[in-house]
């Protein structure tokens, strides 16, 4: 089964992207995914120093698209990719960025293979890469 989500927030002229305020996990992806939020700046915005220490999104199925999204200020990994069933996924054009000094990877993929990663960018929030 896939799930798509579609991003469609109402009109938001004082920011030049919506953000989604996380202070609890994501549910873990564990059927197909398609997140495009290429009409829309979506971004995951994670619960910084304070919170839980969870990663944005967990993904443990395949076939999942996630494309076009931001995710930032998670202190585990803004994606994460573990299970020797996660294969064929794709992350594209997401900009993803970590807190310094936290203990997770922009995108970490253990156990999985055949996923692409394509044209992300992937720092921190001071703007390093």
């Amino acid at each position: 089964m896939l799930i798509s989500v579609l991003f469609a927030p109402k009109s938001n002229k004082t920011r030049s992207f919506l953000p989604v305020d996380l202070n609890i996990a994501l549910p873990i992806a564990t059927d197909s995914v398609s997140i495009d939020a290429a009409s829309n700046t979506i971004t995951l915005y994670g619960p910084g120093s304070s919170g839980y220490s969870g990663n944005g999104l967990n993904i443990i199925t395949s076939n999942c698209l996630i494309k076009n999204l931001r995710i930032t200020n998670f202190n585990g990994n803004g994606i994460y990719i573990n299970s020797a069933s996660a294969v064929t996924n794709t992350i594209e054009g997401c900009k993803i960025y970590s807190n310094l000094g936290s203990n997770g990877n922009g995108i970490n993929i253990y156990s999985a293979r055949y996923n692409l990663i394509k044209g992300c960018l992937i720092g921190t929030l001071d703007g390093t890469t």
